[in-house]
């Protein structure tokens, strides 16, 4: 299972933090050499699990500790730091004075368990006194440590550190890089990293960087983010004051970090076109579109300005054709260079969705509508349905003091305005005038993760203003999810021949979990008298076609 190779060999001076006082007298518990105290570390993942193998040689095995004291005697300390996570893994693997194994944890990240997680990794140890050799290999399951096949293969960061005892108490310390026995600090972790001399680079740009330039953080591992949560996660750490990438900032620019610096992602489309293996999502829903928008959309909307979209099976624009290697190595991919839009159909009308819903879908209901083919789920949305009688009595007049059918009322206490149909403005239109809060109200049957176009027109006159809001309730008319109400605000449009002012507003709504019904509501606010009136017409609710359908 493991290498012949190791992946870390430790056996230099520079590599060993004494922590014994320089005095004559402790001479003799000074590091001698390789003999003294080394080992060759060796790391695999094999089947959801890290597995670990140290090696260390130590003429003296010495460990009368154990549980959260064992790293007083000989033992060893493996830190993790894990990209989303709120803090770093500190695991102990000791053998104990007895012989047996024994695995510890001192610190995990805020929704770990230490004994929970020390429970699931199994320990095995032996000691060879003739070679003078302890041996500690340990499986580490993903789950119980929050790692996944794709982070451990695009990297995290990891040290790891073995004490050393020799019966008179904790002499040295050998290490791949500080950052454990000296406080515990992932950043100290870079010295011995590939990547070490990046916060250095970020610091000399910042440096650099004119008041007016913008850095933006284009990160990579965007490729392997499968949720909304895990690109959330990401930008966290990129923008905020106590996420991992602000600690590796030089105090000195980190308010320039904030100002200057902004999240992006990189997108990965092969992991859509793939048939399997490291680079691929499966469908979603039995479509891979539709797990391209979902992912593509959590990245747009985590980031502050810019995904990158990138790919490399396939191309957006005609281009010469490939030779030599290059020719030979598109031939075996799924994309073998054809357009992106022949090797995945629809993809283009899926990243226009991420990018903009509100735009694609005003398009599309612009197609439906010149085809003839668009559905308004509104009822009464010209407001031209209005009674003309009421208790056997004509009604006369160009504005009529009754609800609008179709549409049920709410007011707020203290809010004693009027509801009205209107036949003057708009050729019919709803009229709300002297109402300090309240709303007219329209409900409709929906399913979770249906997604729907609603919009309105609006006219204001005096103080006061108007907005559409969409909200969720069960089919016992209790108000849900009330984090995934969605208000839109009315904005100018062109002034009518007739002199009036119609403004629009509009937007897209997914319908969330657990969710029945979707409310449509028509508000008005800040009203003082009855000269101050609003008007509402041409409401439209619109059930987007399966946007994604199944492959």
């Amino acid at each position: 299972e493991f290498s012949d190779r190791p992946n870390f060999i430790l056996n230099r001076f520079g590599q060993v933090t004494r922590l014994v006082p320089s005095a004559t007298e402790n001479e003799p518990r000074y590091w001698k050499g390789p003999d003294d105290l080394s080992a060759a570390i060796k790391m695999v993942i094999r089947k959801n699990a890290l597995l670990l193998r140290i090696e260390a040689t130590d003429n003296i095995h010495c460990q009368p500790y154990k549980a959260e004291e064992s790293w007083k005697g000989d033992n060893v300390q493996c830190a993790l730091s894990i990209p989303g996570q709120s803090s770093l893994w500190e695991i102990g693997f000791t053998r104990l004075a007895d012989g047996k194994p024994e695995v510890w944890v001192w610190m995990a990240p805020s929704g770990f368990s230490c004994e929970k997680t020390a429970a699931k990794i199994k320990l095995t140890t032996e000691r060879d006194e003739i070679r003078k050799i302890t041996v500690y290999q340990a499986e580490i399951p993903f789950e119980s440590i929050g790692l996944s096949e794709r982070i451990g293969r695009r990297g995290f960061l990891f040290n790891l550190l073995i004490n050393d005892n020799d019966c008179k108490g904790r002499d040295n310390t050998i290490s791949i890089a500080p950052g454990i026995a000296e406080g515990k600090s992932p950043e100290r972790f870079l010295q011995g990293a590939h990547y070490g001399l990046l916060p250095s680079f970020i610091d000399g740009m910042l440096d650099a960087a004119l008041p007016e330039m913008i850095l933006v953080d284009g990160c990579e591992n965007g490729y392997y983010m499968n949720s909304r949560e895990e690109y959330l996660a990401a930008a966290h750490q990129m923008r905020s004051w106590n996420g991992a990438a602000m600690n590796l900032v030089a105090p000195e620019n980190r308010e320039k970090y904030r100002r200057q610096v902004q999240a992006g992602f990189g997108f990965y489309l092969d992991m859509y076109l793939n048939e399997g293996g490291v680079f691929y999502f499966p469908p979603l829903e039995g479509s891979r579109l539709k797990r391209l928008y979902r992912n593509l959309s959590a990245a747009r909307e985590a980031a502050d300005q810019y995904v990158w979209v990138y790919g490399e099976q396939s191309r957006w624009w005609p281009m010469p054709p490939y030779d030599g290697w290059m020719e030979s190595k598109i031939s075996e991919t799924i994309g073998k260079g054809r357009p992106w839009e022949e090797a995945l159909p629809g993809v283009t009308r899926a990243i226009e969705w991420a990018k903009d819903p509100q735009t694609a879908a005003r398009q599309e209901i612009s197609q439906a509508r010149g085809k003839g083919t668009l559905i308004n789920l509104a009822q009464n949305p010209c407001f031209e349905d209005c009674p003309k009688e009421s208790d056997g009595k004509q009604l006369e007049g160009e504005v009529i003091d009754v609800v609008p059918p179709q549409y049920i009322p709410w007011q707020d206490t203290g809010s004693e305005g009027v509801f009205s149909c209107d036949f003057q403005v708009g050729e019919g239109s709803a009229r709300a005038a002297g109402v300090a809060r309240g709303t007219l109200m329209q409900r409709y049957p929906v399913k979770p993760g249906e997604t729907y176009y609603v919009e309105a027109q609006a006219m204001i006159q005096g103080s006061g203003a108007m907005d559409i809001m969409v909200r969720w309730q069960k089919k016992d008319y209790s108000w849900v999810r009330w984090h995934d109400d969605k208000t839109f605000v009315f904005e100018p449009g062109e002034r009518m021949e007739n002199g009036e002012n119609w403004e629009y507003a509009g937007g897209v709504v997914k319908v969330p979990e657990d969710v029945d019904l979707l409310i449509v509501l028509l508000n008005v606010n800040g009203q003082t008298t009855p000269q101050d009136r609003c008007w509402f017409d041409n409401l439209g609710v619109y059930k987007m076609t399966d946007i994604f359908p199944a492959d």
